[in-house]
């Protein structure tokens, strides 16, 4: 029988998109191994790291194990201070960190990691944030919103009213500054 999760790491390594760029594939491949076996060697026994794609990876905490997830996540990003693969390369993560809820799914476990993971990005980045329920909240209604502004603006629901500046010391207008209303 398969060990059920009782927590989720995933952690995505910041800005990689730029060792790609700049070093190319290669070093970004030769990075990626090294963050691998890095996971590999802090993972504790019978917790499963993994790569989910691109430059994300997932360490299941299972049942069973002595593993701390937040500490977990403390010394990879420690871990991750110091000079990675032969081009010794810095990287950094943003880690979420999700525990398994009574009657959760791996998947949903997985998803409210991705929240958390997501939120550690929106602090600053190369940092820890663990998942608590309703976090999601503002990314839905900032989703939301997202859609709002383009439905207006593919109905024209936008207007343009320009506004005058003033010197007050003798009434002379100066200047305009251009608003933007949604009705």
């Amino acid at each position: 029988a398969a060990r059920e999760a009782v927590a989720v790491l995933l952690i995505d390594l910041d800005d990689f998109k730029t060792v790609n760029d700049l070093l190319g594939h290669n070093v970004g491949d030769s990075l990626l191994k090294a963050v691998a076996a890095m996971l590999q060697g802090e993972a504790g026994v019978g917790d499963l790291p993994v790569r989910v794609g691109g430059d994300e990876f997932a360490v299941l905490i299972t049942q069973g194990g002595d593993t701390d997830p937040d500490d977990l996540a403390g010394r990879i990003l420690v871990a991750l201070d110091q000079p990675l693969s032969e081009h010794r390369l810095l990287v950094q993560a943003s880690i979420g960190v999700a525990a398994a809820r009574p009657g959760a799914t791996l998947d949903g476990v997985l998803r409210d990691a991705d929240v958390a993971m997501y939120a550690a990005k929106q602090r600053g980045k190369a940092c820890v944030v663990r998942y608590v329920e309703g976090m999601e909240e503002p990314m839905w209604a900032h989703m939301q919103l997202g859609g709002e502004l383009r439905r207006a603006l593919d109905n024209h629901e936008f207007r343009v009213i320009y506004q005058p500046i003033v010197r007050l010391a003798d009434h002379r207008v100066v200047g305009v500054e251009a608003l933007v209303r949604w009705h």
